[in-house]
């Protein structure tokens, strides 16, 4: 067994005593009062088994599926409540006294103006109306309806709205 090293001492006072535990005796207070000292004991170096480590050694190209596989599994979870919760939704009935999206639709301002004046009679807003909703200008496309409003112009005597309903309307499906 080898001598515990001890840390140099100036010239003219004893060497600290050692004990044979492995501690090593230190003064407190007045280096020359001997009798004042405590032991302090040198901790064993700690040894953690490899089973109880809490990063286990990897190798380089070593992947860990098990991380993949629960977030996959999560992902897949997620997506059908997703779903389950859309289909149960979709399968439930409208509430009571809600009315479809298309009646509640409002007319733009800029065509309330041809509106008013298609219903007072004016065949050129008639028109006017066949073409905002056959092609879907200002409002939602509507060819049924904007067909419905070049035949109006039609049989208002509307020699313009003759002439595209003709052109829009096939031959054999003249109404």
């Amino acid at each position: 067994m080898t001598e515990p090293l001890q840390p140099p001492q100036p010239e003219g006072e004893a060497p600290l005593p050692v004990a044979s535990d492995a501690t090593q005796q230190l003064p407190i207070g007045d280096f020359a009062a001997a009798e004042a000292t405590t032991r302090i004991p040198v901790p064993p170096p700690v040894v953690v088994p490899p089973s109880l480590q809490l990063v286990p050694p990897r190798s380089q190209g070593a992947q860990r599926p098990r991380a993949r596989v629960g977030w996959a599994l999560g992902a897949v979870v997620l997506l059908l409540g997703a779903a389950a919760v859309f289909f149960y939704l979709r399968s439930q009935p409208a509430p009571a006294g809600s009315a479809p999206a298309a009646a509640q639709e409002p007319v733009p301002p800029g065509v309330q103006v041809y509106v008013d004046r298609a219903n007072a009679g004016d065949p050129r807003a008639m028109r006017m109306l066949g073409v905002m909703y056959y092609y879907g200008l200002n409002v939602r496309q509507d060819r049924d309806e904007g067909l419905a409003w070049y035949r109006r112009a039609a049989e208002q005597g509307d020699p313009a709205a003759r002439e595209d309903l003709a052109k829009l309307q096939p031959a054999g499906n003249a109404k």
